[in-house]
């Protein structure tokens, strides 16, 4: 054998053996790990995308998956827990109260941190998520995963619903949280505390509960020009249960005029004849608001007061330049209109320039401050 031939076949075995070797190291990967932690089983298994890590949640109350781009809900009774960044991550389905309940600062956070790792899945009283990486150690993620699965046991739950609606930095699961702990029953001086939220719907949720403890913040709730409307305009029909126990005064007619359903509401409660002259005046004043919903709001309530002098007020609105004051002010002429606002009322039924709706509402008036048609000019 010449001494080329033994160079070749001590390379030939030098390979095979460092591939026998290789081969090995290959075989004693594990293909599977498993952790305690915190008494927490965790399991990590490889699988043809990377590895997926699984602990036990039998106790889990609803489920929750990862949203994929384009991804449609699959869950059944799936909702948003109000927290627009978990909510574009994960879709959540299951007893929407429990979620509500459970899914407070601390677990979403986790659920966001586990999302990052990879694909999460909460179903079935598994909670699982698919690593694609290695960049992570498998213990730290073990480790996240089990927090979480932790954070999703219905333990303490009302205490854990107090520290949501006083410290959870979202104003809308605030919300979510008193309005859990409302239907739990707590005592008023959770509500005196949540008075202070930095959140004025939560601060509107917590005067409700508080009745006439609560009105000086639905007070300044119904005045503040800076709040939504909406806002205001709860705020304000919450105010309107006081009416019964007080007069009707400007400090209730500035807070319900911008709101024409409110001014219904309060035009419905008001004696006729009963409205106090410093009201009257006010309303009067209203009747030439720069808002629609003002002017409206003011015929409304003047309309209650059907004495004769009311359609001296009412009468210029019928050239009102919104057709919806012009409307509210012919169907209000129909509870006080004396002969002057019938006089006027066919005159411009007769014109065929006048809107055919306006018409239609005019005739109605017409018909009930004249129904025998005595009120001639």
């Amino acid at each position: 054998m010449s001494w080329v031939t033994i160079v070749v076949v001590l390379l030939v075995a030098s390979a095979g053996l460092v591939g026998a070797a290789a081969l090995g190291r290959e075989r004693r990967v594990p293909a599977r790990k498993d952790w305690t932690c915190g008494g927490l089983a965790i399991r990590a298994e490889a699988v043809a995308d990377g590895w997926r890590y699984r602990a036990a949640v039998p106790w889990a109350l609803f489920e929750i998956h990862s949203v994929q781009p384009g991804t449609e809900a699959t869950l059944v009774g799936q909702f948003a827990t109000r927290d627009a960044v978990f909510d574009r991550r994960f879709q959540v389905g299951g007893e929407a109260r429990s979620a509500v309940v459970l899914l407070d600062g601390p677990l979403r956070q986790g659920m966001l941190t586990l999302a990052e790792l990879g694909e999460v899945t909460l179903r079935q009283g598994e909670l699982s998520v698919l690593v694609e990486s290695c960049e992570v150690p498998r213990g730290t993620t073990a480790a996240i995963l089990a927090t979480v699965a932790e954070r999703l046991r219905p333990d303490g739950i009302l205490a854990r619903l107090r520290v949501a609606a006083c410290s959870d930095p979202l104003p809308e699961i605030r919300e979510a949280a008193h309005r859990a702990l409302d239907y739990a029953g707590v005592g008023d001086a959770h509500w005196r505390q949540a008075l202070h939220d930095a959140s004025p719907e939560v601060r509107l949720f917590a005067a409700a509960r508080l009745n006439t403890e609560g009105e000086p913040t639905l007070w300044a709730l119904a005045e503040d020009p800076s709040l939504e409307v909406e806002i205001r305009r709860r705020a304000a029909e919450l105010l309107l249960r006081s009416i019964g126990r007080q007069s009707l005064s400007g400090r209730v007619l500035n807070v319900v005029l911008p709101h024409p359903s409110l001014a219904s509401t309060l035009a419905g409660r008001i004696s006729p004849g009963r409205i106090p002259a410093s009201a009257l005046s006010l309303l009067a004043r209203s009747l030439a608001s720069a808002t629609d919903a003002e002017r409206i709001s003011a015929v409304l309530v003047l309309a209650r007061q059907r004495t004769p002098e009311i359609e001296a007020y009412l009468l210029p609105l019928l050239h009102d330049p919104s057709a919806r004051v012009r409307l509210a002010t012919a169907s209000a002429l129909g509870e006080v209109g004396g002969a002057a606002a019938v006089r006027t009322m066919r005159t411009m039924l007769a014109d065929v320039n006048v809107d055919p709706e306006l018409q239609m509402e005019l005739g109605r008036s017409v018909a009930r401050c004249d129904p025998r048609g005595v009120l001639r000019a």
